[in-house]
């Protein structure tokens, strides 16, 4: 009797710290797997489409300036993605990128028609390619990091920015 009082006693106490250790230790577990989980495909989807878009509606010269803040966007993005390791080696094309895109939205605020020229699209389309291919290898928290750095660098104007006149 005294064998099976402990016994129930035993897995009382045990399957309540368990309970309550598992819980917190789940809790942990899904934060760390939160961190390192791939972006969700159909997010990957939507951000690589509108970038694409983005540029093709612009070579054709129907664009505004959304499409142009789109392509700024992921090019900064992945400027800041290249920073926290995902295609480092890819740098040198992203800063290509942002400069010629910088260039030709400059030329487009003063011409006031909002279309890409084919120079810089080469360059943008080589950026959108690189990040398409970064976004899909970040993990969900990294991407939040990322972003979070780019609203820091972009409020302290450390960022290629196109602004219409």
């Amino acid at each position: 009797m005294a064998k099976h009082a402990r016994t129930s006693t035993g897995s009382k106490s045990r399957g309540r710290e368990g309970h309550h250790g598992r819980r917190a230790g789940s809790a942990a577990f899904m934060r760390l797997l939160g961190q390192h989980l791939p972006t969700p495909a159909e997010q990957v989807g939507k951000v690589a489409l509108s970038a694409h878009l983005s540029v093709d509606i612009l070579l054709r010269g129907r664009g505004g300036e959304g499409e142009v803040r789109q392509l700024v966007y992921a090019i900064n993005l992945s400027l800041i993605l290249c920073e926290m390791g995902y295609g480092v080696e890819q740098l040198a094309v992203i800063l290509a990128a942002q400069t010629a895109l910088g260039a030709a939205g400059a030329l487009m605020c003063d011409a006031g028609q909002w279309k890409l020229a084919l120079n810089a699209s080469t360059a943008v389309f080589q950026a959108i390619e690189i990040h398409e291919q970064q976004i899909e290898l970040a993990s969900e928290h990294d991407l939040a990091r990322a972003d979070l750095e780019l609203k820091s660098r972009a409020t302290n104007g450390h960022v290629t920015q196109i602004h219409a006149r």
